[in-house]
């Protein structure tokens, strides 16, 4: 479950940064290339047009946390079992040598 997590998480990264780049290629990025030559979108250089990508960044994000403390909550659950178990049986070993 956490490897799944994990690789979700890589391949919005790995998109984020894919996206990003071919954004900064498009519009002539640290070269200095004029964009004049290059054909223009219709719509996409409105920040509004990327609100889908940032909200699905965002939402994915906050999965990803919520799953993660899922993960260690039940851990920790599961320490605290043991913890319990292990406190048991020492006192149990401790009355039978008394």
């Amino acid at each position: 479950m956490a490897l799944a997590v994990a690789a979700a998480v890589a391949l919005c990264a790995l998109a984020t940064i894919a996206y990003a780049g071919a954004a900064n290629a498009y519009q002539g990025g640290a070269s200095g290339v004029a964009s004049s030559a290059l054909p223009q979108e219709s719509g996409g250089s409105t920040p509004e047009a990327n609100l889908p990508y940032l909200f699905a960044v965002y939402a994915t994000t906050w999965a990803a946390f919520f799953v993660y403390i899922f993960l260690m909550s039940r851990k920790q659950r599961d320490m605290e079992k043991e913890l319990t178990a292990l406190r048991a049986a020492l006192q149990d070993k401790n009355k039978v040598q008394k």
